[in-house]
Order: C-alpha cells, then sequence, then structure tokens
C-alpha cells in the first residue's frame, strides 16, 4: 500500500513538495533463500527547477523492517544448521522397556551445552541475521537529478530524459549502505516525419555497505531510477 501527495507549485518559483507513506509485505519465492520481509515508513521530498529541463530533489525518509528467514534459508541470510529453541539436551543413552532388547533402563540426557561447535555441527561463519538482528530502522536522504528534453510525455520520438538518483543511509541508522540508480531515454528521428526512430534505454544500479554492514544488505533491492 502506498499513499503519496505531491505540490508541484508549493512556491511562486516552482518548488514542490511532496511526502510518501508506505506499508508493504515481500515474501521470498525461491526456497533456497527463503525470507520475507514486512516493512513500513515515509518520506518528505522538495524539489528545485534548475532551468525549464532540469530538476534537482532532495528526500528524507524512514523506513521500518522486519525480517524472517525461512526454514533452510542460505548461509548468506542465517547461519545454520542450528538447534531449535527449547532443545537443551541430548540423548546418551536411550530409554529401554523392552528386557529381550537388554537391560531396562532409564534413557541418559546430557546438556547440550557441554557439546562443541564440532559436535553439534554448528557453521562458525555468522549470516546476516546472526550479525544484524531482524528488526531495522534506517533514515536516509535521497538526492535526484532530472533532466527531461522529450518532445512529449507519451510515446516520444525525439529527445531524451535522463534521471540520478543517490541515496544514502544517515546517522543513527541500524544499517549503512549507499545506493545509486540511473536511468535514461534517448530518441534520435532518422526520417523526417519521425517513424522511423532509433530508441535507447538504460538502467543501472550500484549499491554499497559501508561501517558495521561491510556490504549492501541483501534486503536492499532495486528500482530502476524512473
Amino acid at each position: 500500500m502506498n499513499f503519496q501527495y505531491l505540490d508541484p507549485f508549493f512556491t511562486p518559483d516552482g518548488v514542490s513538495r511532496g511526502f510518501n507513506l508506505f506499508a508493504q509485505e515481500i515474501d521470498s519465492p525461491f526456497n533456497v533463500s527463503s525470507f520475507n520481509t514486512t516493512s513500513f515508513g515515509g518520506s518528505l521530498s522538495f524539489s528545485y527547477p534548475l532551468s525549464e529541463i532540469q530538476v534537482l530533489g532532495f528526500d528524507l525518509g524512514y523506513t521500518h523492517t522486519e525480517l524472517s528467514s525461512g526454514y533452510g534459508s542460505l548461509q548468506e541470510i542465517e547461519s545454520s544448521p542450528k538447534l531449535l529453541d527449547g532443545v537443551d539436551s541430548y540423548v546418551i543413552t536411550p530409554f529401554n522397556s523392552n528386557p529381550f532388547d537388554g537391560p531396562v533402563i532409564d534413557s541418559v540426557l546430557g546438556d547440550v551445552g557441554d557439546l562443541s561447535d564440532a559436535q553439534l555441527r554448528l557453521n562458525r561463519d555468522p549470516g546476516f541475521v546472526d550479525k544484524f538482528g531482524d528488526e531495522f530502522d534506517n533514515f536516509t536522504i535521497t538526492g535526484n537529478w532530472f533532466r527531461n528534453t522529450l518532445n512529449r510525455g507519451q510515446l516520444a520520438n525525439d529527445g531524451s530524459l535522463h534521471q540520478l538518483n543517490v541515496e544514502v543511509t544517515l546517522p543513527g541508522s541500524d544499517l549503512q549502505y549507499a545506493r545509486f540508480n540511473y536511468s535514461n531515454q534517448m530518441f534520435w528521428p532518422i526520417s523526417q516525419s519521425r517513424e522511423w526512430v532509433i530508441g535507447l534505454r538504460t538502467n543501472l544500479g550500484f549499491g554499497i555497505g559501508y561501517g558495521d554492514s561491510e556490504e549492501l544488505p541483501f534486503l536492499i533491492t532495486f528500482l530502476p531510477a524512473g
């Protein structure tokens, strides 16, 4: 669910202001990397016209995300195998109530805490959830640059459209990352009537993690910059 409001003429000079509120739930369809995310948040945006064809904007956003990993998730998501909650003992000698199978004895149990990681076959390399937890509050600032020389808004056949987004998390966020998105549309008519046109579309994305995050968190996805 997403609600967005934009006032394109917030000031007489053409400065626009808007806000956005959203809530979403994503279920991963892949069994080998099973995870679900639930998130909600919002943003406040301002845009400033640099010229008739260029606009510079800024967004301040907040997102709360809850992550749940499924059974058999990748090691990068959550280290496995791991003991189930409530398992605190293991069987040394099983219970036997049949005298024909040997002496009648009660089961002998041991404390799981006395076992080594090798005996438990635990993976010593922690996954994302093991290192960072499963709830995140992130504050972001995003810069947007927009340049449009298309000859019309729909079915353009001349001109170009460029958009660049740079998003960075602010201090106080649980995750530290930066994300870059660039997209363009370019059209060159090759006939005077513009019935024949060469078109080019590009979508590029790049992300990095810094600070404690070390790398781009796997749950941070990319969307085209347009």
